[in-house]
Parts: C-alpha cells; structure tokens; sequence
C-alpha cells in the first residue's frame, strides 16, 4: 500500500513538470550573423555558438585589403627601384665611354705621325691604323665610340643615342667624347616615358711634350726636362727610382737589426723620431740606403715629399752623384 502510494506521488510530479516546461526550438547560426550570442526567442536565455568550421564566419575586410595594398606596395617598390635602374645604366655608358676615351687618346700619336709624315717609322702602323689615323678626327672616333660604348650596357632601354657634341683634338691635344641618350622607363611616371641623360669623357691626347719626339727634337730644351726633388733635397734626381728617393722598407726583428748593414757598410741605429722604445719582440724597418731603423712605416724622418720640377728651377742644387752621373 505504501509502494503503490509512492508511486502515484512521483507520477503526479511528472505530470507537473510536463505543465510547467516550455519547448525550445533548434536553432541554427547563420555564417553571416555578425553577433556572438544569440537569444532564443521563447525562454530569453542566450547559448554560445559552437561550429564545426570556424573560420566561415570571418571577416572579408582582411582580403579586401591585401588585394587594395599589395599593387600599392608593388608599385612604389618599382618606383624606388628606377632611380637605381637609371644610374646604374649611366654607370656602365660612362665605364664605356671612359675605356673607349683612353683608346682612343692613343692614337693620337698616329694622328700626330700623320701630320708630320712619317707613319712608316712607327713599329706595327701599317695600313688599317693609317687610314683610322686619316678619317678618325672626323667620323671614324664617334662611331668607334658608339659600337664601343653600347658593349657596356642593356640598350634595350636606351635609345636616341647621339655623339654629335663629341670633338676631336680642336685644339690639337683634347679628346672630348659627348653622348646624349634616353632611357626609357617601363611605365609613365608623372606623364613621362622616358629620361634624357648625357655622358662625358674628355681627355688629353697621348702626344707627349713638344720636343720630345720626332725631327724637331733638339737639345735647346734640356731645361725643359723633369727631374725629382725630395723634401729638404739638396740634390736633384733624374731617375724618380733612386734610391735616395724611394722608400723600399724591409721589415726585420729588433734582436737581428744589430747585425744589418746600409748599402755603405755602416750599421742601423735607432730613429730618433719613433725608434726610442723598440726593444726585444719589436718589428724595425729598415732601407737599403738608410742609416737608421724605424717603428713605424709613415714615421716623419723617411717621407721624402717626391716632386717632379723642371731643371731650369732646381739647376743650381746639382744633380745626385747616384743617378744623375755627378
């Protein structure tokens, strides 16, 4: 009796809490819904969202982004990159131009041979190196130029090449070669589809100094010629490799200096200008012609301040009694 009581209690609390409970339908979030929570529209209660696929509620702003910023950015690092582009391509049109100016300066001498007459004394000169001479200072020196120059560099951008500004030893000894090009870009910046750029080499021709060669070579200009004077010198040197004048250090241990000697015999003793605290484990240098030994390779007593002088201005030191035959 009491079980059967028991049991009808608990079946009438069943059949109370079916009264009191409210269905709640499935509800599903939307991959567009922009909001975290959601509200369920009967029991007013909010459920987190839980999704197999995550990132099919992510934003398209980040995409939208990078597909606006990536051109941008490729666009301004072409733009940075031009100005690069540009001097490198002046770099190598002016490399050229140099190399071509120095051979060219060259043959000058032929040039003067030419004016003088006699080509045929000249070893190797025969009738290609003729003819150049003849046509050079008019068309063959621009046009060599030209080929030459354009060797050194991309001419895929380069176009509107001119030598027309280029002269040829108007003034009997200047080499002056002008090339004027346009460089193109390979889009329009700022409405222009190219650069106009210009490159210059201007040397002086290899003639050498009037008198020093040819048939009006005489002795009247002895004068004339260059010789060496070093700092202090009371000598002039005509042969710049003399040794009073070169400098030719030989590195050698303190502990062996002692048995070295000059080229007159004499032993080395040390610099007073920076050999005072050489000692055991120190490295000396020493000159063939020397009298003293040196800590340091720039030390003040062995700079000799070589000059190249006419003779007429140093006649009256007299010549050294190593080179000059004194």
């Amino acid at each position: 009796m009491l079980c059967w009581m028991k049991d009808l209690v608990s079946r009438g609390k069943q059949r109370a809490n079916q009264k009191n409970k409210t269905n709640v339908p499935l509800q599903v979030r939307s991959p567009f819904q922009k909001d975290k929570w959601f509200s369920a529209p009967k029991c007013g209660r909010k459920y987190e969202s839980s999704r197999a696929f995550p990132f099919t509620s992510l934003n398209a702003s980040l995409t939208l982004e990078a597909s606006l910023v990536l051109p941008l950015l490729i666009f301004a690092s072409v733009c940075l990159m031009l100005p690069a582009r540009i001097m490198m391509t002046e770099r190598k049109m002016q490399a050229g131009l140099e190399a071509v100016g120095e051979e060219l300066s060259q043959y000058a001498y032929l040039l003067d041979s030419v004016e003088r007459g006699n080509l045929g004394s000249i070893p190797g000169a025969g009738e290609a190196a003729l003819a150049f001479c003849q046509n050079a200072a008019a068309v063959a020196a621009p046009i060599y130029a030209y080929g030459k120059t354009m060797d050194y560099c991309d001419t895929a951008r380069v176009s509107h090449i001119s030598m027309l500004g280029s002269s040829i030893r108007e003034d009997g000894e200047t080499l002056d070669l002008v090339m004027e090009y346009d460089i193109s870009f390979p889009f329009p910046v700022l409405g222009l589809s190219s650069l106009h750029r210009t490159v210059r080499s201007r040397r002086r021709c290899w003639i050498g100094r009037e008198g020093r060669y040819g048939a009006d070579a005489n002795a009247g200009d002895e004068d004339e010629q260059i010789v060496y004077v070093g700092k202090n010198s009371t000598r002039y040197h005509p042969d710049r490799s003399c040794h009073y004048l070169s400098n030719k250090l030989t590195a050698v241990a303190w502990e062996s200096v002692s048995g070295k000697r000059n080229t007159d015999g004499s032993k080395y003793y040390p610099c007073a200008s920076c050999a005072k605290n050489a000692g055991k484990g120190s490295t000396v240098y020493i000159m063939p012609s020397g009298g003293r030994y040196h800590t340091m390779q720039d030390c003040n007593a062995i700079m000799a301040y070589v000059r190249a002088v006419k003779l007429k201005e140093v006649k009256h030191l007299g010549a050294c009694s190593y080179c000059g035959g004194g």
